[in-house]
Formats: structure tokens, C-alpha cells, sequence
């Protein structure tokens, strides 16, 4: 046996026809003993939880003399010990071939912290982790990782992490964006003051009925993309122009991107509403009011993409055709928008049919004349747009693992 616990190499001569039968002696695992000390005093940490990490599924706890007892280690040269404590950073070890081995806890640190709201409201209950690796190549990698939930004041803290490690601070709450911040490590306990989430919802912050906001959700832009998308594939393909076989994009020419953009958008709400109307159960009863809310917000964002961009005059030709419908309005107190639910389907249903009669004939005519009419951007729109100033129309991301 080798002083690992696995058997020493076996060599097997196999024949070159038929088989061959040989026993093969598996060991057992051995037994490791050790202390779990604190590093700063060697005095013992008692209660410390140990164990013997992926291989195998034994955990022990640390005697009053910070002496512990692991059996049946398999875990061979590197194999990692793990243990953690309270008040301390969490450590690993690699026995290698040893039967004894000391285990040093560092005192961990705290990071300390506050949520707030733009309006410098604490934000409770949000879920806050602070995740690190401990690079030190001399033992077993371990992450140091501490997680919290904001109390009534917003404050947070992360208890046993590792001073040695930097790390990253991840904080969500429901209904406001995700924070993610790189920490450095300090080698002591951080307060990080008050920190601000920003809402998700800053557009319709700023643009949508007071009354209204409730009903944003991500389900229904989740449910928008989707259907957007599959909307693509509907309508309008191949048509009969004159008694020649063609495409509608050939026809269209360069109006094809943006009233198609404009199609898939209408095509999809009225797709969802209509399945909802007819019965089907894969929508919540409050579908309708959630999903044109979350519409009316979801032009704002992107017809910021600009006019001369498919998807952004696609954006403005919805907008533009429901106010002249008169389910888009504008409260001159605050100069929100509110839509009208009840007008809604039938207002899409008739943009639905409008877009794709110009599609089914091929009317390069007919569809510029509609995108001169209604791709613009009037004075209530520019207004809108205005009063998002400050808020990003798109994110950069920023890989920082790979800088280069």
C-alpha cells in the first residue's frame, strides 16, 4: 500500500484474445488527526467545522482543544482540508502523505455597509454577498465568500471573510438594479457608508403614470422579446407582385428593416393579447394591463436608439400612431404618459393589419409615405427623451478579466 491510502501500481499483462481475471487490493482510507489554532496566538479554536471538502462527504468539529479526528482520508496529495469558524476566515490544507496536520485560522474581516434608494431611502431585505479567492499558493485555494440581507436601516454586514483577499460585492434587490463593485483587499474590516442602487425602472421613472408604474414587470419585456422575435417569422414572406414571385424585403428595398422592426413589435403584443383573449392559460390575469405598461415604457427606451436607426424609427413609428390613436396621452400637470388599457388591443390589432397590408402587396410607395408619417420625432416626443438625460442609452460592458 502507499502511504496515501491507494494501492501501489499493479501491472496487468492482457492476452491478445479472451480476457484475464486479477483481483485488484483496494486500501482504505487513513486517519488524519490535527489542531485547529488561531494564527495570531496558536491558542486552540474549538468548534471549528472540518472537512475533508469533495472527496468524500465527513465533517467533524474541533474539540475544547482544538483537536480533531478524520477517518477514511482519501483525498491523496491534493486532497484539501477545509475549515472554518466563527470570527475567522475560512482555510484549507493539503496533507499530501502526512497523518497530522495543524490548521492556522486567521482572524477574519468585516465589510460594513449601508442601502439606499436615489432618494436616499434605506432599501431592506436586498441580498448582499461579498465574494473572494484566497490566492496563497501555499495552501489549497479557498473562496471566501459571506452573504446578508439589508436590515430595516439597509445596513449589511459580511463577517469571516479573508483580509488577504480582494473581492467583489454583489448586491441585489427587487426593484433596482444590480450593483457589482471590486473590493481590494485591506487586511482589515471595511465600512463602506451609504451606498445608492439605482431603479431599473429610471425611464418610466421619469415618463409613466404614477398609477400605472405598478404594472411594469420583467416578465412581460421578457415576454415582448420573445414574441418580437418570433414575430420575424410571421406574416408577410414571399407575395405575388403583378404576377411575379417575390420577397417583401425585395419589394420594400430600404423601408423593409424598419417597418419589419415595427411589425414584430405590434405583431407580438397583439400575439400574446390574443392568445390571452381566446382562453389560453399561459398568462397571468393581469396580463393585458402589464403587458402595455411595460410596452409603452419599452418605446421610450428604445426609440432613444434614434430615428435613423431601424430599430429606434420602428420605435417612433408605434409611438407616434398610438398617440394619434389616442391610447398614448400626455398629462399636462407632469408631463407623464399614461395608455389606455382598454383601447389598447384593438389600437395594436390595427397597426398590426396597416403594417402588414403594406408587406403583402409590396408597397414601396405606400410604406414610405407610412414611415415619413409617423417615423418622427415631434416636439411631445423630443420633450420625453429630454427628461431622460443622464440615464445610459446603452451599457459598454467591461471585461476585467480578460482587459486586452
Amino acid at each position: 500500500m502507499s502511504p496515501t491510502g491507494w494501492p501501489e501500481a499493479i501491472e496487468v499483462t492482457l492476452p491478445d484474445e479472451g480476457s484475464v481475471e486479477r483481483v485488484l487490493p483496494f486500501g482504505l482510507g487513513r486517519t488524519i488527526t490535527g489542531k485547529v489554532v488561531a494564527e495570531a496566538n496558536g491558542e486552540p479554536v474549538p468548534g471549528a467545522i472540518v472537512d475533508i471538502g469533495p472527496v468524500g462527504d465527513h465533517t467533524t468539529t474541533a474539540a475544547a482543544d482544538g483537536t480533531f479526528t478524520l477517518d477514511d482520508w482519501m483525498g491523496g496529495a491534493n486532497g484539501a482540508i477545509r475549515c472554518e469558524a466563527p470570527g475567522f476566515a475560512s482555510a484549507s490544507v493539503r496533507p499530501g502523505d502526512a497523518h497530522e496536520v495543524t490548521i492556522s485560522l486567521r482572524r477574519g474581516v468585516r465589510i460594513r455597509g449601508r442601502l439606499v434608494a436615489m432618494d436616499g431611502a434605506a432599501l431592506v431585505g436586498a441580498h448582499v454577498a461579498a465574494v473572494g479567492t484566497d490566492d496563497n499558493e501555499s495552501s489549497a485555494r479557498r473562496a471566501s465568500i459571506a452573504r446578508a440581507v439589508s436590515d430595516e436601516q439597509g445596513r449589511f454586514e459580511l463577517a469571516d471573510l479573508s483580509g488577504e483577499s480582494a473581492h467583489r460585492l454583489v448586491v441585489a434587490a427587487r426593484g433596482y438594479g444590480r450593483m457589482d463593485r471590486a473590493l481590494a483587499a485591506t487586511g482589515k474590516d471595511v465600512d463602506l457608508g451609504d451606498l445608492t442602487l439605482n431603479a431599473p425602472r429610471a425611464i418610466a421613472g421619469r415618463l409613466v403614470a404614477e398609477d400605472q408604474l405598478g404594472d411594469l414587470t420583467s416578465e412581460s419585456f421578457f415576454l415582448h422579446t420573445l414574441w418580437h422575435e418570433m414575430s420575424h417569422g410571421l406574416g408577410p414572406g414571399k407575395i405575388d407582385v403583378d404576377g411575379r414571385v417575390t420577397e417583401v424585403r425585395l419589394e420594400l428595398k430600404e423601408h423593409y428593416s424598419t417597418l419589419e422592426e415595427a411589425k414584430a413589435d405590434a405583431m407580438g403584443e397583439w400575439t400574446i393579447l390574443t392568445m390571452h383573449a381566446a382562453g389560453r392559460d399561459y398568462f397571468p390575469a393581469a396580463i393585458v394591463r402589464q403587458q402595455a405598461t411595460t410596452y409603452l415604457a419599452g418605446l421610450f427606451r428604445s426609440v432613444r436608439f434614434g430615428i435613423g436607426e431601424a430599430h429606434g424609427a420602428a420605435n417612433a413609428i408605434q409611438f407616434n400612431y398610438l398617440v394619434e390613436k389616442g391610447v398614448i396621452t400626455q398629462d399636462p400637470h407632469d408631463g407623464r404618459f399614461r395608455i389606455d388599457i382598454a383601447r389598447f388591443p384593438a389600437a395594436i390589432e390595427d397597426l398590426v393589419r396597416d403594417i402588414c397590408l403594406l408587406q403583402a402587396v409590396g408597397d414601396y410607395a405606400g410604406t414610405g409615405a407610412f414611415i415619413a408619417r409617423y417615423s418622427t420625432m415631434p416636439p411631445l416626443l423630443a420633450d420625453a427623451l429630454a427628461r431622460l438625460d443622464g440615464i445610459p442609452v446603452d451599457i459598454e460592458p467591461v471585461f476585467t478579466q480578460y482587459p486586452d
